[in-house]
């Protein structure tokens, strides 16, 4: 579906909206206007996953705004060309004054929202409690994995009033594609049988790249046709932790730190095998689109992937390399048709729980209950698979 012209939801011509270039109106068209306020638009989980939702919005029912707070916008463009209005805040700190705020309260007034969903929160222990003291005026608070939901109950999050949304997958555009395996190995001047093992995320000691190097270690000693391929922001030449542990390790030609990528989803097409060695996720992009590509994951047994994975790939303790190096082995083990086994199976688990029509769906059905329009619904991910409905009263 197209998207409308910007003079359905503008006063003026202005390409390029921008505090300041916009008058909004009541659209007048019975679509409910929602407002996504987020911290930036990097290029993050959470800023990636809005993209996608805002690429299969039903424009005929509604009507989205994006208000970032504070730069960087790299992700500004993408949305822009969908026809929707994005605006810059113009924050300056990670703590707003209270002149910032009142500039981001007339901000919303200008857009005049019907719905507004806030994307994400401050980091700190503080802003978490006091978002927990205020979530019982929430009308909706949406969870991407039932481990979030979870853990922010514990912090006195209200119970009502809850959802539990995945992200989701183009699952049609990140479908396997042979031709990127060779042109991966080409590129990065590996033999067309050498072996990929990959690793996406930036650098940050949340995502743990110390055990997946110390891992990498491990089995290159016994597979030396093993290439060990990582990507994301500060993941790279300048970085002298890394560096040194790779050369610590002898991974010098065999660990390749690639940088921030932004054709990230058509590396993870390349893999053999992809690796999340995070002690602290959600639901991670990155597993749902090496799953939707057909790629085998080993994952952490953190947040809610292993429920991602399921029975497609294999589950390891964080912080453990050689169960890490164990579960690689196991999959080299298998042999190129049974990797490509379990990486359809992936693709299956992926089409029936994680695409993106069906993630979107479940918003708009929630916009819709949230207006107070007559035969909304909202599907529990539970609802999705049997195998949730058997976990513990007490993690329900």
């Amino acid at each position: 579906m197209n998207p409308p012209s910007p003079a359905s939801w503008l006063d003026g011509e202005s390409s390029q909206p921008g505090p300041g270039k916009i008058t909004f109106t009541a659209s007048g068209t019975g679509r409910i206007r929602i407002l996504h306020i987020i911290n930036d638009l990097a290029l993050g989980g959470s800023e990636i996953a809005l993209c996608r939702l805002l690429s299969l919005t039903d424009r005929s029912l509604f009507d989205p705004v994006v208000i970032f707070l504070r730069e960087p916008s790299t992700l500004r463009t993408r949305i822009e060309a969908l026809g929707i209005p994005v605006l810059g805040a113009g924050m300056k700190k990670p703590i707003p004054s209270l002149a910032s705020i009142w500039a981001l309260t007339k901000l919303v007034r200008k857009v005049s929202p019907d719905l507004i969903q806030g994307w994400m929160y401050h980091g700190s222990l503080a802003v978490i409690k006091l978002c927990a003291l205020l979530s019982g005026r929430a009308n909706g608070i949406v969870f991407v994995s039932y481990s979030s939901r979870w853990q922010h109950e514990s912090y006195g999050y209200s119970r009502k009033n809850n959802w539990v949304i995945p992200n989701g997958f183009d699952v049609c555009s990140l479908a396997s594609r042979p031709l990127v395996r060779s042109s991966l190995r080409e590129n990065l001047g590996f033999s067309e049988d050498a072996l990929i093992i990959g690793h996406v995320g930036r650098f940050h000691p949340s995502k743990d790249h110390v055990t997946f190097l110390r891992a990498a270690a491990m089995l290159a000693l016994e597979h030396s046709d093993v290439q060990f391929v990582l990507c994301g922001s500060g993941v790279d030449s300048n970085n002298p932790t890394l560096i040194n542990l790779c050369r610590e390790l002898n991974l010098i030609g065999r660990a390749h730190l690639l940088g921030e990528r932004a054709d990230a989803e058509s590396l993870i097409a390349g893999f053999d095998v992809l690796t999340s060695s995070s002690q602290s996720e959600a639901c991670p992009n990155v597993i749902g689109e090496a799953m939707a590509c057909g790629v085998p994951c080993v994952v952490t047994d953190i947040g809610d992937m292993p429920r991602m994975v399921g029975s497609t790939g294999h589950i390891v303790p964080p912080g453990d390399p050689m169960a890490m190096a164990q579960s690689w082995k196991h999959l080299i083990e298998l042999g190129a048709e049974g990797r490509l086994a379990l990486g359809f199976a992936a693709r299956e688990r992926a089409i029936n729980h994680f695409s993106l029509d069906s993630v979107v769906h479940q918003y708009e059905s929630l916009y819709r209950v949230l207006a107070g329009l007559s035969g909304a619904e909202i599907s529990a991910w539970e609802e999705l698979d049997p195998a949730y409905a058997g976990l513990p009263s007490t993690e329900k």
